[in-house]
């Protein structure tokens, strides 16, 4: 059986994944500058994000502009190319998708896929972003994903929105062995 998706692949890998956050022992170092008038996002439960900020409510819309950066510890180690394969093709799943870019190449020294496009949130249509990154600390590989999602209305998505997640900064922690 073929895996199309990155839970299908990491289960026909043997591969489960942990949540990380800011606090976790070895956990990458993730820092973004999110634009002007977005904050963050607290009390979301420890399983699902490492960080997120939001724009304040777009009026009448019900919603409200977002970056969401999620980190898995992964159980074993997994082919980085196969899993972001995988990465991109859900979006196609998305209601609607339409692509604008996608691509692979390393960022920041770390194998990465990027995509770009639009989808349905009825009755809104949504541009949205998403590098995902894999990053080894110490031997332990982490999968970063960092989504930013946007009401796409009339006007072009703002340069400082469009380019957010390749402004997210990748470091790895020194971890002294035995701590």
């Amino acid at each position: 059986m073929t895996s199309n998706t990155l839970a299908e692949f990491f289960a026909a890998e043997g591969v489960a994944s942990e949540a990380v956050h800011p606090a976790t022992a070895g956990a990458p170092d993730l820092r973004v500058a999110v634009p002007a008038g977005w904050g963050p996002i607290t009390g979301l439960p420890d399983d699902l994000v490492y960080a997120v900020w939001a724009a304040a409510p777009v009026p009448g819309a019900q919603w409200a502009d977002n970056a969401l950066l999620s980190v898995g510890r992964l159980s074993a180690p997994v082919d980085a190319r196969g899993a972001l394969t995988r990465a991109l093709n859900e979006a196609a799943t998305l209601p609607e998708w339409v692509e604008e870019s996608a691509s692979y190449a390393d960022y920041q020294r770390f194998p990465s896929a990027r995509i770009t496009g639009t989808y349905l949130f009825a009755p809104h249509r949504l541009w949205a972003a998403t590098r995902y990154a894999f990053v080894d600390v110490a031997g332990v590989q982490h999968l970063v994903q960092f989504t930013v999602t946007v009401l796409r209305g009339d006007e072009p998505v703002p340069d400082e929105v469009r380019d957010l997640v390749d402004r997210l900064e990748i470091g790895v922690p020194e971890v002294v062995p035995g701590a």
